[in-house]
């Protein structure tokens, strides 16, 4: 994954939004859907 601590911490504070690039890089990491991460599913898949 290719976020720094800093970068992944000020999107979880709201300071930062995630780019495309950066929410596909969390749903490969967590090894889940994009709609599950954002909340718009309860499927993880």
């Amino acid at each position: 994954m290719n976020n720094t601590q800093r970068k992944i911490s000020y999107i979880e504070c709201g300071k930062y939004e995630p780019s495309i690039d950066d929410i596909i890089a969390f749903c490969i990491f967590f090894k889940v859907s994009s709609d599950f991460l954002l909340g718009l599913s309860d499927r993880q898949k």
